[in-house]
C-alpha cells in the first residue's frame, strides 16, 4: 500500500530502512513483532524505523514504533492511539537516577505508571 508516485518521482529507496531500537534485551519484545518491523523496513519509501518499549504485533504492521518515509501509509497510523507511552528527558547522571524517588515524584505530578 502507500503511494508508489511522488509528483512523478519514483522513490529512489530500494534498501532495508534503518531500524534503531529504544529498548533493551531485558525488554520483552514479541519476535512477530519484530518480523513486521523488519518488513515495513522494505516498504517502497520507508527509510527510518524507530522501535519502543511498548512494540508488539498488529494487524496491519508493527505498533509502538514511528515510521519515517517519504509517502503515508495509512495503516500503521492511529492504530494503538491512546496506549500511555510517555518519554521524560531528565538532566541527572545515570549514576544518581533512582528509580522508586523518580516514581514517587512522578506520582505526585498525576502520572502513577504503576497503573499503566
Amino acid at each position: 500500500m502507500g503511494n508508489s508516485v511522488l509528483d512523478g518521482f519514483v522513490s529512489a529507496a530500494t534498501r532495508d530502512a534503518a531500524i534503531q531500537k529504544f529498548y533493551t534485551s531485558a525488554a520483552w519484545i514479541d519476535g512477530r513483532a519484530e518480523e513486521q518491523l523488519k518488513h515495513v523496513s522494505n516498504w517502497a519509501g520507508v527509510q527510518k524505523i524507530a522501535a519502543f518499549p511498548d512494540l508488539h504485533p498488529g494487524k496491519y504492521g508493527p505498533v509502538g514504533c514511528a515510521v519515517l518515509a517519504d509517502r503515508i501509509y495509512p495503516q500503521l497510523i492511529g492504530n494503538d492511539i491512546g496506549c500511555g507511552m510517555a518519554l521524560f528527558q531528565i538532566d541527572l547522571p545515570k549514576r544518581k537516577f533512582k528509580l522508586e524517588k523518580a516514581l514517587r515524584r512522578m506520582r505526585v505530578l498525576g502520572h502513577d505508571p504503576s497503573t499503566d
